[in-house]
């Protein structure tokens, strides 16, 4: 490979990254009063489907990435450093699960007893399982981005090597949820509950998705491995941190969808906020072609 015109000419790669994403959020989820049927005599004390929960999470994920790379001659010849600019543009996924950010007891769609419970007089309504709350975040699989910067190279150990500052862009899509569900007594008054025929199952739930875009700063270290005829190999590895531009809340208000007599008066509050800055970091390897060679 002739140096000279390496060094002279422009550079094309094409890489793979694995690494990982981190995510910092809370989140807030408050209800209504029960306001639809229940046991009517004596009547009971106003009171919260459930309780007001906050809480706080940090969400990390794997992430996988193609990009692809173009890095221009360099710009002041043998000078120290030997400066080019490059640019670049990811596409990959993330595989981070739905993250509860609060939560309270395992909440779920369905109410259940468990097998070994024996009913002998009344059945407690603490004893009927599947009530709780949460509020959840989920990444999209699917994330692009994008930068540019400059490239500094030197030799060393008979390796070359690159230090890579440079301005990152993200566009990230995110899916929050919350679900409350609870069971509420309606038996006739004189007759304990003993099944979950003698519950209503409040059961509350909403998702929202939205699309986040992030502006900020990546540091990537770069050494060439070996060449092979017109391209060379070379392992790398950055860092980048991406502050969210703009509202950065899901707040959402649903309504109980039960036909039950005033039901649909109850409803839930969730509010999901995600940290201002989202954090992420790989190693990997690429494959440099040089046009002029």
């Amino acid at each position: 490979m002739d140096d000279s015109q390496e060094r002279e000419g422009w550079r094309i790669g094409l890489g793979g990254l694995l690494g990982f994403t981190v995510q910092k959020a809370e989140a807030e989820l408050s209800t209504s009063d029960v306001l639809g049927p229940q046991t009517a005599i004596p009547a009971p004390d106003p009171r919260v489907i459930w309780p007001a929960v906050d809480g706080k999470s940090t969400q990390t994920g794997g992430l996988i990435q193609v990009n692809l790379e173009a890095s221009t001659p360099e710009l002041l010849g043998n000078s120290f450093g030997r400066p080019r600019l490059f640019m670049h543009v990811d596409v990959g996924g993330n595989f981070a699960l739905e993250d509860d950010v609060t939560r309270a007891t395992n909440g779920a769609r369905k109410l259940f007893l468990d097998p070994r419970l024996d009913v002998v007089n009344e059945l407690d309504p603490d004893a009927v399982l599947g009530q709780g709350v949460r509020a959840s975040l989920r990444l999209d699989p699917a994330t692009y981005s994008a930068g540019f910067g400059a490239a500094f190279e030197w030799e060393c150990l008979e390796r070359t090597m690159r230090l890579k500052p440079s301005v990152e862009y993200l566009y990230q899509r995110m899916e929050a949820a919350g679900l409350v569900s609870r069971a509420i007594i309606i038996n006739s008054v004189g007759v304990n509950p003993d099944g979950l025929e003698d519950f209503r199952h409040i059961l509350i739930e909403a998702r929202r998705d939205k699309v986040f875009h992030g502006a900020g700063a990546g540091l990537e270290f770069e050494m060439d491995v070996t060449p092979i005829d017109s391209f060379v190999v070379s392992w790398f590895a950055n860092v980048r941190a991406y502050n969210i531009l703009g509202g950065r809340d899901f707040s959402i208000y649903q309504a109980n969808k039960d036909p039950a007599p005033n039901a649909n008066r109850e409803f839930a509050r969730f509010r999901v906020s995600v940290d201002e800055w989202m954090y992420r970091a790989g190693v990997g390897v690429r494959i440099r072609w040089s046009p002029d060679l």
